[in-house]
C-alpha cells in the first residue's frame, strides 16, 4: 500500500468511526441544522406581521422544556421555547446563531448552536459562551388561551 492509499483508507476509517460512535450527531455539526422538530403547517396562522401558533395542534409545546422551529412566509426562521418562566413561559427567537448562522436547539434551559464551538445563549438571547459575540434576536409573544401570537416587526 502506497502513502496515498494509506491516507485515503485512514480518512475513510476515521469518518466511519466518527459517524458510528457519535450517532450521526457530527452530521448536525457540519450541516448547521438542529434536531429541533418543526411545527406542523396546520398549527400556524400567518397574518400581516404576526404568526399565531395553535397550541391545540401542537400539544407537545405545552410541556415545559420543549422547543419547536418554524419558518415564516418571509423565510424568517424562528425557534419557540416553552420555558419555566411563570411570567412569560413562551420565548421566541430568530433560529440562527449570531456567529455562523446555524440553527439553534434547546439544551438544559439554554439555546445552543450545534456547530463547532457550541455558542450558548440564555433564554433572553444573551451570549453565555462564544464564539458568538452578539445576542440572538427575540420577538414579543402574547399568550391568549391556546394561541401564541408572535409580533415579527
Amino acid at each position: 500500500m502506497d502513502r496515498r492509499d494509506f491516507i485515503k483508507q485512514s480518512c475513510i476509517g476515521s469518518i466511519v468511526a466518527c459517524v458510528s460512535v457519535s450517532g450521526f450527531s457530527s452530521c448536525r455539526i457540519l450541516s448547521g441544522i438542529a434536531r429541533t422538530p418543526e411545527i406542523p403547517p396546520e398549527a400556524i396562522v400567518f397574518s400581516n406581521n404576526e404568526v399565531t401558533i395553535l397550541l391545540n395542534k401542537v400539544p407537545e409545546l405545552k410541556k415545559v422544556g420543549i422547543a419547536y422551529k418554524l419558518a415564516t412566509k418571509s423565510e424568517k426562521k424562528l425557534i419557540i421555547v416553552h420555558s419555566d418562566d411563570k411570567q412569560a413561559p413562551y420565548k421566541v427567537f430568530e433560529n440562527s446563531c449570531s456567529h455562523g448562522g446555524s440553527e439553534l436547539e434547546l439544551s438544559r434551559n439554554m439555546l445552543r448552536c450545534p456547530s463547532f464551538g457550541h455558542s450558548k445563549f440564555d433564554l433572553k438571547g444573551e451570549v453565555l459562551k462564544g464564539p458568538a459575540q452578539e445576542k440572538i434576536r427575540s420577538f414579543p409573544v402574547n399568550l391568549n388561551g391556546d394561541k401564541i401570537t408572535v409580533d415579527l416587526t
